[in-house]
């Protein structure tokens, strides 16, 4: 992998090779990446879309989920957004204030 600082990885399977992981030079510069172990192949999802925090995969494996504040978050609290794996359709989940159900 390129050098930078990561982070802790999210494995797409059990026992599989890839996972997606978070690199960064500062905290606006966050960025997702997916990586192939077995083919030392590095790939970038969203190019340049920063701020992303926290990526979870789906159990089936084919969705997405990571935090990033954007304008108009409540006192600077991220939002949840998701995404297909490929990198298409990503976009913020709908908003449930604190107390709703």
């Amino acid at each position: 992998m390129a050098g930078g600082s990561v982070g802790v990885p999210a494995w797409l399977a059990p026992g599989s090779d890839r996972f997606v992981f978070i690199r960064w030079a500062g905290d606006e510069d966050a960025r997702l990446f997916t990586y192939d172990a077995a083919r030392r192949r590095e790939t970038a999802l969203l190019p340049g879309f920063t701020g992303a925090a926290d990526p979870e995969v789906s159990a089936d494996g084919r969705r997405l989920t990571f935090k990033r504040v954007v304008a108009g978050d409540r006192a600077g609290q991220p939002s949840i957004w998701v995404m297909d794996l490929d990198g298409k359709r990503a976009k913020a989940s709908d908003r449930v204030e604190a107390g709703q159900t």
